[in-house]
């Protein structure tokens, strides 16, 4: 998969509100360390017993404290809001590239990729790189004042203190190939269990009907060990690391230590530097230990951001103009090296009727996904006028054309919000269309104001397949695809819908069945049969 957005994309796009984070991180670090200088100051004046003046200065680093703590709680909000705008960010590039994506790569990835994508991985996005790059600046700062510091103490602690940066700044690197390795394993990891427990929770009414709980109940524990596991790993490595660099760190700062309390009884520094100085040196030496910590989440990061681009659908050519013909020339279409038809050559006329039979599996629906442009590795043409549908984008094609099948996918929303779509409401518009798709309202105790459920569990299948009809018409669509529509509906529902759309004159119909009814059979403008 490719890198589409990497951190550096995001950061830029909200460089203002990070830069202020980053601001604030530094002005935070900053008074932490003056507030060592101001102790060190404090304990001098208390070592040379004048407590007038100790009292003052420990005073004044009460003030440093304080406003170190004011700082921090600033920092915090808009650290909290910048990251809030990041992932936001973030799952709105991911959901437009997801759909400019076409069908058939849509359906290639598992729907809980997708999902996965927006809550798991934009999740270990915070821990693995917006938190670690905004502690990175503050660190740094904390080891440069630090390091300023010792600077004006003593020469030799200074260069102490770069050789230290040097070793914890390096020591990282031996960790980094390993952590990005653990990352990527787990965002496979995360996928995968991630659709295991949506089949669970999807196929509770079959799981339920064939007596397969305790199967499925196992199954899950299986999926969970397997993801608790990868997690595991993932932050015990990352623990691992951070204990290493920990036992470092320490290693330096006694050694540090050390030195401070010889040049103190060697009288190069003040003895009040003890107190202090010490601090300094764990500064740099905490500093550097979260820096190396930093430096391995920032490489682990990468593998979260990993998605596939949607092709650039631009250098498509517009279709600004109502669909007179759909034309059908030398079309065949094979799985594999197995030809589910071969050599069609239909013509589909405006407003008039088409049905398409056949036996299963002779392709007819296979046909409709082509004329919807879902499927594009056939042979042959289709064109829409005189323009073939292979030059127009998948989006294109699909304002001018809807498709309605057993399947319906309904929101749970209203019946009016289903239809719309976030539409602006046009009354006259949506009663026409509620009354082309013989859909009554009456039966609903809210009407038009009535919630159907997820996916419209709380009303019936005739019912879906007409409120589908009458949010295709709504939206202005004019060539209905009917693939199978009303067969799993009994056959006053499955007639009442036919008749709606063959009796209205506006639409053009391409209805794949697998029973005609006699009754009907002269209605339509031609059959076809694959």
């Amino acid at each position: 998969m490719e890198l589409i957005y990497s951190m550096k994309s995001y950061i830029k796009q909200n460089k203002k509100i990070c830069v202020l984070v980053i601001l604030l991180q530094i002005i935070l670090w900053g008074f932490q360390i003056l507030v060592q200088l101001l102790n060190i100051k404090a304990f001098d004046y208390a070592l040379n017993k004048n407590f007038k003046s100790f009292l003052f200065w420990f005073f004044i680093c009460f003030l440093g404290w304080l406003s170190y703590f004011m700082i921090g709680i600033i920092e915090s909000y808009f650290r909290e809001n910048t990251i809030k705008e990041l992932n936001n960010n973030l799952r709105n590039d991911y959901i437009s590239n997801m759909f400019s994506t076409d069908y058939q790569r849509f359906h290639s990835v598992d729907t809980s990729d997708h999902i996965s994508f927006l809550t798991s991985n934009v999740e270990k996005i915070r821990t693995f790189a917006w938190d670690p790059f905004f502690d990175a600046f503050g660190r740094i700062a904390q080891i440069i004042f630090s390091i300023i510091a010792l600077a004006c103490i003593n020469k030799f602690l200074l260069l102490v203190g770069i050789i230290s940066a040097i070793i914890m700044w390096y020591a990282p690197k031996i960790f980094q190939e390993k952590m990005k390795t653990i990352g990527e394993k787990n965002v496979e990891i995360l996928s995968i269990t991630m659709s295991d427990f949506k089949e669970t929770v999807f196929g509770f009414d079959v799981i339920k009907l064939f007596s397969k709980t305790e199967m499925f109940i196992n199954k899950i524990k299986n999926t969970s060990e397997i993801r608790e596991n990868s997690n595991f790993t993932l932050n015990f490595e990352s623990n691992k690391i951070q204990a290493y660099m920990g036992i470092i760190s320490v290693s330096l700062q006694i050694i540090s230590e050390l030195l401070i309390v010889y040049l103190a009884f060697k009288g190069k520094i003040k003895l009040a530097v003890i107190i202090g100085g010490t601090n300094l040196i764990g500064a740099i030496s905490n500093g550097l230990n979260n820096l190396a910590t930093i430096k391995v989440k920032l490489a682990t990061s990468k593998s979260y951001f990993e998605y596939e681009k949607a092709e650039n659908t631009n250098n498509k050519i517009k279709l600004n103009e109502e669909i007179e013909k759909i034309t059908i020339k030398n079309l065949s279409y094979k799985y594999s090296n197995n030809y589910v038809f071969k050599n069609l050559n239909f013509i589909f006329l405006k407003n008039k009727k088409y049905a398409i039979i056949g036996k299963s599996g002779s392709g007819k629906s296979t046909l409709l996904n082509i004329i919807m442009g879902r499927l594009t590795n056939y042979s042959g043409d289709v064109f829409f006028n005189n323009k073939k549908i292979a030059e127009l984008s998948y989006e294109e094609i699909q304002t001018k054309i809807a498709y309605i099948s057993q399947d319906i996918y309904l929101f749970n929303e209203s019946i009016k919000d289903n239809i719309l779509l976030g539409d602006e409401y046009n009354a006259s518009k949506f009663y026409n269309a509620i009354k082309a798709s013989s859909l009554n309202l009456k039966e609903f105790y809210d009407g038009e104001n009535q919630i159907v459920g997820e996916n419209g569990n709380l009303i019936s299948g005739g019912q879906k397949q007409r409120i589908a009809i009458a949010r295709a018409l709504y939206h202005g669509k004019n060539i209905i695809l009917m693939d199978e529509g009303t067969s799993s509906l009994d056959k006053e529902n499955s007639e009442v819908i036919e008749n709606s759309l063959l009796s209205n004159e506006d639409i053009t119909l391409i209805l794949v069945t697998h029973h005609l009814s006699k009754e009907n059979l002269n209605r339509f403008f031609y059959i076809y049969e694959i």
